[in-house]
């Protein structure tokens, strides 16, 4: 991380499913760049896409990184139904509200995914993560 940092860096994309929410924090933190210069993202994994867990997971984070806030909170991937996307989508909300997150997200949704919250959320849309793939036209999507 102390190498990155000197070379530029000020974003770190982290998630629960990655192992790296700790480490990259402290990389971060350790740097000596003040904190509103950086930029750190992590996810609920997609086992925990409902409301419990995805609050759960949003607490867990900040408690290993030791960050006073999370930058981006992104929902990993579409999982656990439409009740489960919805519910981890209001723990996000919740989380901005709280001060906890500053932004929120979607990371790997399909189109319908993405219909889906916009007809039932409140908020306006910060970020979304696609991944497309030539080889695989509905590999983002699930059901």
């Amino acid at each position: 991380m102390g190498h990155a940092i000197k070379s530029g860096y000020r974003h770190v994309d982290s998630a629960h499913v990655y192992r790296n929410e700790e480490p990259t924090a402290k990389g971060l933190l350790g740097a000596g760049i003040p904190r509103e210069q950086l930029f750190y993202t992590s996810k609920v994994p997609p086992k925990c896409i409902n409301y419990e867990d995805a609050k759960r997971c949003i607490d867990e984070s900040l408690e290993k990184t030791k960050l006073q806030y999370i930058d981006l909170y992104l929902l990993h991937a579409p999982y656990q139904g439409t009740k489960g996307r919805l519910g981890a989508w209001k723990a996000l909300v919740e989380a901005v509200k709280e001060g906890k997150v500053r932004s929120i997200g979607v990371s790997n949704f399909g189109v319908h995914h993405l219909n889906e919250l916009e007809q039932w959320q409140k908020v306006g849309w910060v970020a979304a993560n696609f991944g497309v793939h030539g080889s695989s036209e509905n590999s983002i999507d699930s059901p």
